[in-house]
């Protein structure tokens, strides 16, 4: 209810009702006197009386056209997130992605490769018999970018039997046994123990080393 005292005294509590939603909202009311048989209209504390049914019409539908929230659609609200201001968002999703690939890049990762076991330094007359390892699991671990380029043929893993006799033998592996291209870690070797079995060469026999 409005209480403003410089209204008229042909406004009674509907216009003052409507004067005083008026002044503290943005909605349009319409007062209707059945008394005098005048219908007013009430926006930001102003009454204005309409004579004219068309053009009070015509002044809602302008009003209205103005003041109207139209309801979002999917392809409405595209635009307003995607297109609108494009330059900075465009700007803005650049540098987010490379912020992101520089995070992804430096991202720690795990993979698994097998990689063949290569003897050297076997001393003359003895050769690598059946049963011998040949290969070896490998657990490494680095980040996104060296593991990504990681090739399975730069992985070495390379033993030397210069003191072994013939016979079966059990081989620890450790890291100095094992070549990594940089940044590249070894986490687990299965099997750690190799089965080496040097067996003699038989007379004539050419000697293979693996």
């Amino acid at each position: 209810m409005s209480e403003r005292e410089d209204l008229p005294d042909r406004y009674g509590t509907r216009h003052r009702a409507a004067l005083g939603l008026s002044e503290q909202t943005d909605a349009i009311c319409l007062v209707v006197s059945e008394e005098r048989g005048e219908v007013s209209s009430v926006v930001g504390g102003r009454i204005t009386n309409w004579e004219s049914p068309q053009r009070l019409t015509r002044t809602l539908r302008e009003w209205l056209a103005v003041s109207e929230v139209p309801r979002p659609t999917a392809m409405g609200f595209f635009r307003e997130a995607v297109l609108r201001n494009w330059g900075p968002k465009l700007g803005a999703l650049a540098i987010v992605g490379v912020a992101w690939m520089s995070l992804a890049g430096h991202q720690e990762i795990k993979t698994v490769v097998t990689a063949p076991v290569r003897y050297v330094n076997v001393n003359p007359g003895l050769f690598l018999s059946d049963g011998t390892t040949r290969a070896v699991s490998l657990a490494l671990s680095g980040t996104r970018r060296d593991i990504g380029v990681l090739e399975t043929r730069k992985i070495r893993v390379r033993v030397t039997l210069a003191r072994l006799a013939a016979g079966t033998h059990r081989v620890q592996l450790s890291a100095r046994n094992i070549d990594l291209p940089f940044g590249v870690r070894v986490d687990r070797v299965t099997p750690r123990d190799l089965t080496v079995i040097l067996a003699a060469a038989e007379k004539g026999r050419r000697t293979i080393f693996h």
